[in-house]
């Protein structure tokens, strides 16, 4: 009698538990669908882009395969540790601990479901942090062309023969420095033009320190521009001749700009200034250097000659190099490119007669 009441309970144990399990596979069931339908009515985000598509996807999905993969192990192992031995518990503990175990397995995934609306607050946030991205690519954007304006209007101003103040001068710098490394900018003709533009302005004002500046910034591309690079090649020359004590990247990028006027056909800009400094430093070998030199002026053009030739006159004149006060550099330059004519006045005489040629201009005004 007692071996059959016993295998009765324990048949109504097994019945409730099949029930119990039944009923925790239905709240799971309803987990998966209400949760997954659940952020896109609660998220309302209309944005339209193939890129914030896919942004969103790929920041969320990640985070979104690692909570299914727990809640997979997590429902797994509920089931291993708690459904596997409650037939037996059943049968032992009675129906109203049984009970217990259903409340407690119920109580379970309701928690699961709840820990699921962390799927919809990480796409609540990838939207959110995308969006925000969005909008400083563009501010990013905007200033970059705001200080890519700025140059372009200085550079019309210049052209047209006016000057600039000291705040326009800093600004320029800034905007300058601004597009450091900003190739779809700097890469435009436009770009070029204008910096050949500021750079021949700067040079006339003296202004060595902001001239080095841009010199640094913008190296490789200076070195593509027969402009800038002829600009600076005189710049450099004549400080390196009149400074008194030489700064090494003042004659460092002298040599530099003096190199990329071969590659330019803008050699007779670079002769004089070579000539004369080996001239008045007198390294060793200087005067095989100089004779080579002037071997290479031998074998210019007529009209290349010519630029020489004025060259030459221009630098001996201090009226010509100053435009207002002499400076000192101004005049340590001239007095050396006055004693290199005089030293090799012979071997300059194939140059043309300048001063027949600024006759020839005066005529023609």
């Amino acid at each position: 009698m007692n071996l059959r009441i016993v295998l009765l309970s324990t048949v109504v144990s097994v019945l409730v538990c099949v029930f119990a399990l039944s009923q925790a596979k239905a709240v799971d069931s309803g987990a998966n669908s209400g949760p997954a339908a659940q952020p896109a009515t609660q998220l309302e985000v209309r944005l339209t882009g193939t890129d914030l598509y896919k942004s969103l996807v790929s920041e969320a999905i990640n985070e979104v395969d690692r909570l299914a993969r727990e809640r997979s192990d997590k429902r797994s192992q509920l089931f291993l540790y708690i459904g596997s031995p409650v037939i037996g518990l059943a049968a032992f503990l009675g129906f109203t601990t049984l009970s217990g175990i259903r409340r407690r397995i119920k109580a379970d995934l309701v928690q699961e479901l709840r820990d699921g609306k962390t799927i919809e607050n990480l796409v609540t946030v990838a939207v959110g942090e995308h969006i925000t991205s969005i909008l400083n690519t563009r501010d990013e954007t905007f200033s970059r062309e705001l200080a890519f304006y700025r140059l372009s209007n200085m550079a019309t101003r210049l052209r047209a023969g006016k000057g600039f103040t000291n705040t326009e001068r800093d600004a320029a710098v800034a905007s300058l420095s601004q597009l450091q490394g900003e190739k779809e900018i700097t890469g435009r003709p436009e770009f070029t033009d204008a910096l050949e533009k500021i750079v021949d302005s700067f040079a006339a004002a003296g202004l060595d320190f902001d001239l080095d500046e841009i010199a640094d910034m913008f190296d490789s591309l200076i070195a593509t521009s027969p402009g800038i690079v002829q600009t600076f090649v005189v710049h450099y020359g004549m400080r390196a001749l009149g400074d008194v004590e030489v700064d090494p990247g003042t004659m460092e990028r002298f040599r530099k700009y003096a190199e990329a006027c071969k590659r330019h056909n803008l050699y007779e800009f670079a002769l004089p200034y070579l000539m004369v400094l080996n001239h008045s430093e007198k390294p060793e070998g200087w005067k095989a250097k100089v004779q080579g030199f002037i071997q290479d002026a031998k074998l210019l053009g007529t009209e290349d000659q010519l630029m020489l030739a004025r060259i030459f006159a221009r630098n001996i004149d201090i009226e010509q190099v100053a435009t207002g006060q002499p400076t000192g550099p101004m005049l340590r330059s001239c007095e050396k490119f006055t004693d290199f004519m005089k030293e090799f006045q012979e071997e300059l005489a194939f140059l043309p007669d300048i001063d027949d040629d600024i006759d020839d201009d005066s005529d023609e005004e």
